[in-house]
């Protein structure tokens, strides 16, 4: 407890990994995230909201959205690899739904449930490739539909979890934690 609680305190950290981070909010919270890990925490979740773009799609994208993620997250896997934890940390980055191919009449994209990506990375996944991809317009899978129970059978593998295992409630009840969900073979 004493490790993840000094982990807060960013100035013990080097240079040569604080200057892989960008100053903003995600950034370090990214940075934050490797010395968690770095201490021994088995579980970190990093946020970055605001990617709600029913209105002004293209301007929130180029100017916020994806500089500040690409900036924590580039960050986030160059510390982890300098340190030599990206082999033994899984890195899973997602939203909550996809956007829509079409743009709306205030130039943004509103929510969309057939077509979303997903990046896994570090922890035995295989990286360097795309794995799945959507039709010509962009509205649902081309030809290899990956659900959100794939996704999560094959973070689960990665942690040691067993998808498979019926676990049981304090009162008895029979709970999975992935229904139907296979593992994606090409990353693992």
């Amino acid at each position: 407890a004493t490790k993840a609680r000094e982990a807060f305190d960013l100035r013990h950290e080097p240079s040569s990994i604080t200057g892989l981070f960008g100053s903003t909010p995600f950034s370090q919270s990214c940075l934050l995230a490797t010395r968690l890990v770095e201490s021994g925490v088995k579980f970190v979740t990093v946020q970055l909201g605001g990617w709600d773009t029913h209105a002004d799609n293209f301007a929130s994208l180029k100017n916020k959205l994806l500089p500040d993620l690409d900036g924590g997250l580039s960050g986030l896997f160059l510390a982890l690899a300098a340190k030599g934890l990206l082999d033994s940390t899984v890195v899973y980055v997602t939203g909550e739904f996809g956007r829509t191919p079409k743009i709306n009449p205030r130039a943004g994209r509103d929510h969309y449930p057939r077509a979303m990506f997903c990046l896994l990375a570090g922890g035995g996944i295989r990286g360097g490739q795309v794995v799945g991809e959507s039709d010509a317009k962009g509205e649902g899978p081309k030809d290899r539909p990956i659900t959100p129970d794939d996704i999560a059978a094959t973070f689960y593998r990665q942690l040691g979890i067993d998808v498979r295992k019926e676990y049981q409630t304090p009162s008895g009840r029979p709970v999975m934690i992935v229904r139907g969900g296979e593992v994606i073979r090409d990353l693992v």
